[in-house]
This record gives structure tokens, sequence and C-alpha cells, in this order.
């Protein structure tokens, strides 16, 4: 059972919830007013933590964002943003220039309607790792420094990226997805590298975009397509442990993560009301430590791999 609410540190002087609302997805189903509605229903549960970026829904997600958030009182949240994307004409733009990355900032805040953010987190630079490094770190450390944001870091599937940003650059966290979940941990060198520096990890796609939250049928979700058959087949291995102990398995997938020490947070999306309350649920199941052994025994787990 994960406590959602306990506050954990980031950062010193920064503490979230184990668990946050991911707003990558909030506006899909009812747009702006519809997100926001997620948004405030994350706050009537004491879920105060958001992760949202510039590319969700092109700028929706953050409009949606700052709607659910007004009149909430400023120090009574924790909020994440993205930088790296400008939109341009209702399309996305890369651009981690110095300048680029204000520009990013400064219209994340007049859609968020809020004068500052807590973590700015460098949002998929696949092909600009120098730049990176020569033009947004600064910028960033910068931003830190004069406590414009609290915390920096990086939003990135790419875990030998990641594991130069951390040898490389003064980062506080890394967002992410679906590295390092029980279906699969590609991540894991990384994780244990994060430890190691003291860098937080904040979990996301931890449903491996849908297919550990499904009923597994041949048309299940991996990685926003179907699922290859291997995959699916691993899923149902994964799932047929869990019902011997009684334990769902999107409730074994949310949880897995915080076993390890470098994972101090979740941010788990929603795209309609009620799903907030369902994940929320799926924390406080309680799991058996066997769970975890079969799971190890039937190799469906490394055995070195951190367990609840």
């Amino acid at each position: 059972m994960i406590d959602a609410i306990e506050q954990v540190e980031i950062v010193q002087g920064l503490a979230v919830p184990r668990f946050g609302l991911g707003c990558a997805h909030i506006v899909r189903e009812g747009g702006v007013e519809g997100g926001a509605a997620i948004v405030r229903e994350a706050l009537d549960r004491g879920v105060n933590f958001f992760d949202t970026a510039p590319l969700y829904g092109r700028g929706e997600s953050e409009l949606a964002v700052g709607l659910g958030l007004s009149g909430a009182p400023r120090d009574s949240f924790v909020l994440s943003t993205k930088v790296g994307r400008l939109i341009r004409d209702g399309e996305a733009q890369f651009d981690y220039s110095a300048d680029g990355i204000r520009r990013s900032l400064d219209e994340s805040l007049e859609r968020l309607q809020l004068d500052h953010i807590d973590i700015a987190l460098v949002h998929d630079p696949h092909k600009y790792y120098e730049q990176v490094l020569s033009d947004s770190v600064p910028v960033l450390e910068q931003w830190r420094e004069q406590g414009i944001v609290k915390a920096i870091g990086v939003g990135i599937a790419d875990n030998e990226m990641l594991m130069d940003f951390a040898r490389n650059a003064s980062f506080d966290c890394f967002l992410l997805p679906s590295q390092y979940t029980l279906l699969e941990q590609p991540g894991n060198a990384l994780v244990d590298l994060c430890a190691e520096k003291g860098i937080t990890i904040i979990g996301a796609g931890v449903y491996n975009t849908g297919i550990l939250a499904s009923d597994l049928q041949a048309d299940a979700k991996y990685a926003y397509q179907k699922a290859p058959a291997a995959i699916l087949e691993r899923a149902k291995g994964l799932k047929m442990v869990c019902q011997r102990h009684g334990v769902a398995l999107s409730a074994a997938a949310i949880q897995f993560p915080f076993a390890h020490p470098a994972v101090k947070t979740v941010v788990i999306g929603a795209d309609q009301l009620g799903q907030v309350d369902a994940n929320l649920s799926a924390l406080k199941i309680d799991i058996p430590t066997a769970l975890w052994s079969d799971l190890k025994y039937e190799d469906l787990l490394d055995k070195e791999i951190p367990t609840l």
C-alpha cells in the first residue's frame, strides 16, 4: 500500500506527494473545461502535484491546468511543465536555444495564468543533447539560483541520454515514461545511477500506455499501438500471478516503481473524471510480498529488482 499524499522531498525546499496527475491527456475527452474539472477533482482528493507541457494538447493542457488551479493558493500545489517546444500556428516547434527556453516558459506561464512554476523539465531533446548542455542548462541553472524555479530536469524516454545528463549536468530530477515498469525495466541502470547521484526519478507511463490497466484482449495497446504478441503474453503472465494473490494487475503496476529508492513520485494521466479515484484506490491495495517473489520465481521480474 502506498500513501498517495505522503510528501517526499525532490530537492531541499520542494516536496511533492507520492502520486501526481499527469496532464498529457486531460483535454482529450472534454476539452479545456473538461480537463480543468479533472484537475479540480484531483485537488479535491488531496492530490497537489501536476505535470503538464506546451506539447500536450498544443497548449490546451496548460490552459486546462491553469483554469483548474484558479483560486487555489499558489503554495498549495506543485507544478511542473516543460521547455523546448514552442506552439506556433497550432504546431509544436523544437527550440532549445537560450532564448527559446525563456520564451517557452513565458508562454507557459501565460497559459497557466501563474507567475512561476516549481519544476522545469527539458522536453524530449532526442537530437539536441549538445545544445541542451550548451544553451539550455545555463538558463535552467540561472533560474534555479534565482528562485524562478525550485528544480530542473529532463523528461524523455531515452535511458542512455539521461545517464549522460546525470553524469554531465546538475539536474535535480528526471521524468521517466514507460522505462521502469512492472512490464519491463530498460531503465534499470539509469534509476540505479540516479539513486547514487541523488537525482529523483518521477515515474510515468506505469501502465505502459494502457496495457497493464486493460483486460489484455488482442487489441490491447502498448506504446500507443497494438501490443506485439510477446508483450501481450508477458502481460498475461503478470496478470496470472496477480490473480493468484487476489490483486489487480493495475494495482501491482502502479505500486511497483516505488520500491526503488530513486523513484520518489509517480505521475499518472487521466482523460475523464473518475480515473484519479481509480488510481488512488489501486495505491491503497495491500500487496503480499509473496506476489513479488512469485514474479521473480517465474522470471517475470529480474531477481535483483527492488520490490515492496
